[in-house]
């Protein structure tokens, strides 16, 4: 004869492991659909990049973004305010236009100021650069930059400290991760700050300076509200300032980083 509890009771506990399983099949198929849709991601924004126009001088760097740079290190690295004072938007839209008509267009023959020229470079990364880190990379970087709690980063196989010189350390690996044609992008913008702000004296955009400008542009972060705003702001200003300040250690591969 057929104890009813003790049947119920086995139905009970079938029931509870038929849940458990469910729950383990719907945690692991929601990773691997974030990680499909994370991989899609990576390849719709690299064919992207690969459909930019290429500069033939600068393997890997967009025309645009060599053109505009190359104009700036030669007309405006003595302008007060590169990069902070934006230029007329009617200039700027000149150059988007010529450039679409001619991509060899040059620059010199538009008369057009260089404050233009640097709000098309930064318009340029906006709609064009987007997402040069993945956002599993942003997660690493707020890690590395001290604004979330210190955890192992495992895909660097090291933990981060609070010392500096380990910050450091892993800030490069983690740029070596980067798909070759965003480190190229980053690498060659970079060594552009690196001038500017050796030139400070002149245009006063020294290397705080440029972080400050361009952090929003390089490392987007939708914000919920305004007290995350104001609590992450200075992290992701320390990580572009550190990228210009240390840019011989961080992407020329030097041994010893610039103790500043």
């Amino acid at each position: 004869e057929i104890d009813p509890a003790g049947k119920a009771s086995k139905e009970s506990k079938d029931a509870r492991g038929s849940s458990k399983g469910a729950s383990k099949n719907s945690k692991h198929n929601g990773a691997a659909a974030a990680a499909a849709a994370a991989a899609a991601a990576a390849a719709l924004q690299q064919s992207s990049l690969a459909s930019l126009k290429q500069s033939d001088k600068v393997p890997l760097v967009p025309l645009f973004v060599e053109k505009c740079v190359k104009f700036i290190e030669q007309e405006g690295l003595d302008s007060e305010g590169i990069y902070r004072v934006p230029g007329n938007r009617t200039h700027v839209d000149l150059l988007n236009q010529k450039f679409a008509e001619e991509s060899d267009v040059d620059i010199e023959k538009l008369d057009i100021p260089v404050n233009a020229v640097a709000t098309a470079l930064k318009d340029f990364f906006v709609k064009r650069l987007k997402g040069l880190f993945s956002a599993e990379m942003m997660s690493e970087l707020e890690e590395i930059a001290g604004s979330r709690p210190l955890q192992s980063i495992t895909s660097l196989n090291m933990e981060v400290k609070t010392d500096r010189s380990c910050r450091l350390i892993a800030l490069r690996g983690l740029l070596n991760k980067l798909p070759p044609n965003n480190f190229a992008i980053l690498s060659y913008i970079f060594q552009h700050f690196v001038r500017v702000s050796e030139n400070s004296k002149l245009n006063s955009m020294d290397s705080k300076n440029l972080a400050i400008c361009w952090w929003p542009t390089l490392l987007p972060i939708e914000f919920t509200d305004m007290m995350r705003f104001e609590t992450m702001r200075p992290y992701l200003e320390d990580i572009v300032q550190t990228m210009i300040d240390q840019y011989p250690f961080l992407f020329c591969g030097e041994e010893a980083f610039v103790m500043v």
